[in-house]
C-alpha cells in the first residue's frame, strides 16, 4: 500500500514529529511511504531513515492565493505521478489544498490529521471564521479525519465540521523509555525550561511577563525554539530588562541541552492554542514537574496538582504563582515529576502505530 504524506512545514513541530515516527515506524514491508514538504529539517531527517521524500515549492503556511494556485496545481501533479493508495494529509494548508488536489486527482482514499484546529488561532475572530468556513467545505473531500484529543473532537461535531462516522481520535505516543536525561540540576539557581516555536500560538510573551513578576533572583529561564516571534522576544526582554531568560534557539536535541546546561528543575507550557503537545509527554517522560495552560488537550492528561499544574490560557498572573509555588516547595515539584513519570506509559509510541494501522485497513 502507497501512502503520500503531506505536510506543509519542514520544521520540527509537533505534527511533524507525528510524520516522522509515523513513517518510520510503519510496516515497510506493507506499506510504501512518500512525505512531500517544503525542504527542511523533516525532510532531511527523513532521507537519512531512507524514506522517499519530495520538495514542495508552492505550499506555504500563510493565504497567498497565487502561490496557492500553483501549489494546487503542483499537488494534483504529485498525485498523479504517484498514484498513492492513501494521501494522508497533516496540517492545515496541506489538508485543504491536499484534499482539493486529492479529489481533483481521483484519489482512493483521503486521510486528513489535525493536532490543534486553526480557528482556534490567537488572531481576529473574522479571520478563524473563514478557517472554520474552510474546514467544513474541504472536510466533504476527505474520507477521514483524525484528532489527537476528545477537546478536537468535540469542537468538530459542536461547530458541524464532519459527521461523526468519519472522525478517528488518535492520541500521539512516545517511546517513553528512550527518555534517560539526566536534569538534576545541582545548582542553587533554579532553572526552568520551556520549548516552543516562536509563533503567537505558543504563549511565550506571556512566560516572559510572568518571568518579570518572579521576585526570586536565583531562578533562569532557558526557551528552545525559533520562528517568526523572535525580535518580539527579544525586545520584550530588553523592555523588561530580563537578564536571566536565554532564547537558546533551535537545538537538534533540546534535552540533552537542557542536560548540558546543568539540568531544570521546572518545565513550562505557556500554549494559547495547542493539540496534544508532543513536548509535554516528553517533559513527563523526563519526569519533570510541569506548568502548563488548559489549552487544546492538555487537560485531558495534565491533573491539576496531581501530575502537573494547570492554569489559564493568557494569563502571566497565574503562571507566576504556580512557578512561584513549584519554586519554593521541591516536595511538590518531586511529587509531580514522579506522578508524571508514572502517567507517561499510557501513551506509548507502539500503541499510537498500531492504532493508525488499523485505520489504514
Amino acid at each position: 500500500m502507497k501512502i503520500l504524506f503531506i505536510i506543509t512545514q519542514s520544521e520540527l513541530g509537533g505534527a511533524q514529529r507525528w510524520v516522522f515516527d509515523t513513517v518510520t515506524n510503519l510496516d515497510s514491508k506493507k506499506y510504501k511511504t512518500i512525505v512531500a514538504s517544503q525542504p527542511g529539517p523533516l525532510l532531511n531527517k527523513l532521507k537519512k531513515e531512507g524514506v522517499q521524500t519530495h520538495n514542495l515549492k508552492n505550499l506555504v503556511r500563510n493565504i497567498s492565493p497565487l502561490r496557492d494556485l500553483f501549489g494546487l496545481i503542483e499537488l494534483c501533479r504529485l498525485i498523479k505521478k504517484e498514484r498513492p493508495d492513501i494521501v494522508q494529509l497533516c496540517s492545515t494548508k496541506a489538508g485543504l489544498l491536499g484534499a482539493l488536489a486529492g479529489k481533483l486527482s481521483g484519489s482512493n482514499k483521503i486521510i486528513y490529521r489535525i493536532g490543534g484546529w486553526s480557528f482556534n488561532d490567537p488572531r481576529p475572530q473574522w479571520q478563524n471564521n473563514i478557517f472554520l468556513w474552510l474546514e467544513k467545505i474541504s472536510a466533504a473531500w476527505k474520507d477521514m479525519i483524525i484528532v489527537n484529543s476528545q477537546k478536537g473532537y468535540d469542537e468538530a461535531i459542536k461547530h458541524k465540521i464532519c459527521s461523526k462516522d468519519k472522525l478517528r481520535l488518535l492520541y500521539n505516543g512516545i517511546d517513553y523509555l528512550s527518555y534517560k536525561n539526566d536534569l538534576h540540576n545541582k545548582s542553587e539557581v533554579i532553572k526552568i525550561g520551556v520549548i516552543a516555536n516562536f509563533y503567537p500560538t505558543k504563549g511565550l510573551t506571556y512566560f516572559i511577563q510572568s518571568l518579570t513578576q518572579l521576585k526570586n533572583n536565583k531562578i533562569k529561564a532557558l526557551i528552545i525554539g525559533e520562528g517568526t516571534e523572535r525580535s518580539k522576544l527579544e525586545q520584550l526582554k530588553k523592555d523588561s530588562e530580563l537578564d536571566n531568560c536565554l532564547l537558546a534557539g533551535s537545538q537538534s536535541n533540546p534535552w540533552q541541552y537542557f542536560e548540558k546546561q546543568g539540568g531544570i528543575d521546572i518545565f513550562v507550557i505557556p500554549s494559547v492554542k495547542e493539540g496534544m503537545p508532543y513536548v509535554l509527554l516528553e517533559a513527563m517522560a523526563n519526569k519533570l514537574p510541569i506548568v502548563t495552560t488548559k489549552a487544546g488537550g492538555i487537560g485531558e492528561i495534565i491533573k491539576d496538582q496531581q501530575n502537573g499544574i494547570l492554569i489559564p490560557i493568557k494569563n502571566s498572573k497565574e503562571m507566576t504563582l504556580a512557578i512561584d509555588d513549584l519554586i519554593k516547595n521541591k516536595v511538590l515539584r518531586d511529587k509531580l515529576g514522579k506522578q508524571a513519570g508514572e502517567d507517561i506509559k499510557k501513551y506509548n509510541l507502539q500503541s499510537m502505530i498500531d492504532k493508525y494501522n488499523k485505520l489504514l485497513s
